[in-house]
């Protein structure tokens, strides 16, 4: 009797012991992962004139591609509000975001982007926040 109870008191110890190490090991390779991925390769953050609005400009590129965001943000007393992402339309494979300069509209309902990439050529887009951006 006194062994069976030595016995299970033993398996109880192993099963802790590896539920442990298996959190450890999850855990070690969520992190590696989070920290592997890679961030945008350029971000811009562009608040309005007023401080009521602003835009996140993201960009990360890849060999053969690159992938574009937009979001803008209402600000309330101070407290940024939800994103809305916004749709563009620019077809090229190489970084444009190098340098981002905005054009409000005197409602700040509407912004004119101009990005210039690093080689110098300018690429503008309008956006109409009501049209182009939905809620996230």
């Amino acid at each position: 009797m006194i062994e069976s109870s030595y016995q299970r008191q033993n398996d109880t110890l192993s099963l802790w012991a590896f539920l442990a190490v298996t959190i450890v090991v999850v855990a070690g390779l969520l992190a590696l992962i989070w920290v592997g991925l890679p961030g945008p390769d350029s971000h811009h953050r562009l608040v309005s004139p007023s401080g009521n609005r602003i835009l996140d400009i993201d960009e990360s590129c890849g060999e053969f591609a690159c992938s574009r965001g937009i979001a803008v943000h209402a600000v309330e007393a101070g407290i940024e509000g939800a994103g809305r992402t916004c749709s563009f339309a620019i077809a090229t494979s190489r970084p444009i975001f190098t340098h981002v300069e905005a054009g409000w509209s005197d409602d700040e309902q509407a912004v004119a982007l101009t990005f210039t990439d690093g080689g110098g050529q300018t690429t503008s887009v309008a956006l109409d926040f009501a049209s182009d951006c939905r809620t996230a």
